[in-house]
């Protein structure tokens, strides 16, 4: 029976029902009512489990079944749901309403709301490992002159450097929420420089926008060495990870 009986959450905002932000405060509020009500957490061991990414993801055939979330679709034509399930084929999604039945893989998604990710359109992931480093700065006096003018930090950055921030930054966007993200790393010093940032990003395993930028010194080769790049990491553009040149 649903918390709020006076409310039908079957296609909310679909045909005029519930608006979404009141649907959306009501259902988190379920959630932390929920969390705090348990008795005890969910050991480690089970909670890394629980948000552990599916073997196979996304590769063809494979079909797994979120079972039960509380489901926000962003989409009039399919509604959005107190209690439904969500059925993903390969890279589509195939299926959304309760109940659903299908041979896949089931995950749990009971207390969790279920819902397209964020997508970041600007971002400097590089930057990562640089966080909280002039949190009070300001951004065009510090900034450049701390971390983006020649001779400041971005000059001393190796490959090593490069490959942590992608991967920090993607990681921690997506335990935020954000799917999808358009990366403008300007730290391009070496075509070594482009390899570590792309094999950051493709670690991680996101729908990334690698955006080619130029970087510093006299190893730079921006923007010819692009050439290379879409040749040697970006053959399809039906993958993950996809190239874009960055104008100066």
């Amino acid at each position: 029976m649903s918390k709020h009986p006076e409310i039908q959450y079957r296609d909310i905002g679909a045909r005029g029902g519930m608006p979404r932000r009141r649907f959306l405060k009501s259902s988190t509020l379920g959630v932390v009512a929920g969390a705090i009500a348990a008795a005890k957490p969910l050991p480690e061991t089970a909670l890394a489990q629980r948000e552990a990414v599916p073997a196979g993801s996304g590769t063809a055939g494979r079909r797994i079944l979120l079972k039960g979330g509380i489901v926000l679709s962003m989409d009039r034509n399919v509604g959005d749901f107190e209690n439904a399930d969500v059925l993903i084929e390969g890279k589509k999604i195939a299926a959304v309403g309760p109940n659903l039945k299908a041979t896949a893989e089931v995950i749990d998604a009971t207390d969790r709301i279920v819902m397209p990710g964020f997508v970041d359109t600007h971002h400097h992931q590089y930057q990562a490992v640089l966080r909280s480093l002039i949190a009070d700065a300001l951004l065009q006096d510090d900034y450049n002159r701390v971390i983006n003018n020649p001779g400041a930090l971005n000059a001393y950055y190796q490959p090593d450097d490069a490959y942590i921030g992608e991967l920090l930054a993607s990681v921690s966007q997506m335990r935020a929420g954000v799917t999808t993200s358009v990366d403008l790393s300007q730290i391009s010093h070496s075509p070594a420089h482009s390899d570590a940032c792309i094999a950051g990003l493709k670690e991680s395993g996101r729908r990334t926008v690698f955006g080619y930028s130029a970087g510093q010194g006299p190893t730079n080769r921006y923007p010819q060495d692009i050439v290379r790049l879409r040749s040697q990491y970006f053959s399809s553009d039906d993958q993950l990870l996809t190239l874009a040149l960055h104008a100066p």
